[in-house]
């Protein structure tokens, strides 16, 4: 993977990270991610430019999401479930080009993530609408929006 990469992604409101930051209970094994660093990715693009972000945002309207539960991929990586108008979410992530999509707001990476899956089985945000796709960059883990494009659509 490279040093330098890109992405599409969501970004949930401030209200919805501290409602999540809130619940999340002491746990050494885990890294936690930090929560001004938490998206929901739509396309992963490493190197490659990105579709026609304007015309994407232009022709979706906006849809509400929530966080509802957690998972894990391969008892290393913690990730937060979403709810609401997923089918919006998934056909936004086709309009972007990703294929295999997999919604999800990772928490934090560790080892012996099964009680902690267990401990937030009950987790829950208050909906929010969302708005607007943005570009990320990544380097070395940290995110920084390259620019943001309003949904405008019917």
């Amino acid at each position: 993977m490279p040093l330098v990469s890109r992405f599409v992604a969501l970004v949930p409101p401030p209200e919805v990270r501290a409602a999540i930051r809130a619940v999340l209970p002491s746990a050494p094994q885990v890294r936690w991610t930090a929560p001004a660093q938490w998206h929901v990715t739509l396309r992963f693009l490493g190197e490659a430019d990105p579709p026609d972000l304007a015309a994407i945002a232009h022709a979706t309207a906006p849809f509400a999401l929530a966080v509802r539960g957690a998972g894990r991929f391969d008892d290393r990586v913690l990730w937060a479930a979403l709810a609401g108008e997923t089918d919006r979410l998934h056909a936004l992530a086709a309009a972007l080009g990703a294929t295999d999509y997999r919604p999800h707001l990772t928490l934090g990476f560790g080892s012996g993530l099964a009680p902690l899956v267990t401990a937030l089985r009950e987790l829950r945000t208050p909906p929010w609408t969302v708005r607007e796709i943005v570009l990320f960059r990544s380097e070395r883990g940290v995110y920084s929006p390259l620019g943001s494009w309003a949904f405008s659509g019917p």
